[in-house]
């Protein structure tokens, strides 16, 4: 009966140990993407292109001036990247972006999850819409 024991505990064990190497279900699947086509980045999500390069969401910011307020400035969407291990931000300013590594992104539009509604309110960014050129 301890043979027995002996076996369930050390399979037991050896499946705990494989599944703590597996890949975590918190990490961004990377979504599969095309140069020169256009696409819409999320919060948190990776792409990737046929090449192996890849571009990593961290965050989208909405830095426009807040709802019902009066500013100096219009303000931007940043969106945070990680490139190549690499941290960049680009802001919605600029039509197109130099990235780090040759390629430029083309900013085309943006979306917003809700509208203002409420005085000293700043949406939260839904997704960008860019292309991405080698």
């Amino acid at each position: 009966m301890k043979k027995y024991q002996f076996s369930f505990c050390l399979a037991l064990v050896a499946m705990l140990f494989f599944a703590s190497c597996t890949k975590s279900s918190n990490s961004p699947i990377c979504i599969d993407v095309e140069y020169g086509v256009l696409f819409d980045m999320e919060d948190d999500q990776s792409y990737c292109f046929p090449d192996g390069f890849e571009i990593n969401v961290e965050e989208l910011r909405n830095e426009f001036c807040c709802c019902f307020c009066v500013c100096v400035w219009e303000g931007e969407i940043v969106a945070s990247l990680k490139i190549e291990e690499e941290d960049f931000d680009f802001h919605t300013g600029y039509e197109t972006v130099d990235l780090p590594s040759g390629r430029t992104i083309e900013i085309n539009s943006f979306e917003l999850v809700n509208e203002c509604e409420n005085v000293n309110e700043n949406p939260n960014v839904k997704n960008i819409s860019v292309t991405v050129r080698k």
